[in-house]
């Protein structure tokens, strides 16, 4: 494949990775196998740099409409965004139950600070 060819495919997989493309659906999108974007990865460093970049802005704009939504007052949205980001503070607490019976949210706010002054004591 021609020089100029392939650095036109590697765009086209670097704008559809960043809209949030999954690796091999981007491959599909400009006809070529997952074989060869790996080997392509694995032999430009540079593109293995664009590549992790456009994924990463893929991930910064789920976490944009994540916050967003928080933000609206999605409770949901709330309990994801607060346990992944603050898991000292902020927990999901009865989370083993049997198939069928309805799930029951508690949530479990914990000050960080006496936890680690407690923790220093011992």
């Amino acid at each position: 494949m021609r020089s100029e060819k392939k650095d036109i495919i590697k765009r086209q997989i670097l704008e559809a990775l960043g809209s949030g493309l999954p690796r091999y659906k981007a491959c599909e999108s400009v006809g070529i196998s997952l074989s060869t974007f790996y080997r392509w990865l694995n032999q430009d460093k540079k593109f293995a740099r664009e590549v992790a970049e456009a994924e990463e802005v893929a991930v910064m704009l789920v976490e944009d409409a994540l916050y967003a939504k928080a933000i609206k007052g999605d409770v949901r949205a709330m309990i994801f965004f607060l346990t992944n980001r603050r898991p000292n503070r902020w927990k999901v607490a009865g989370n083993e139950l049997a198939s069928g019976e309805e799930r029951k949210i508690v949530f479990e706010v914990v000050d960080a600070r006496s936890e680690s002054e407690s923790n220093e004591a011992v």
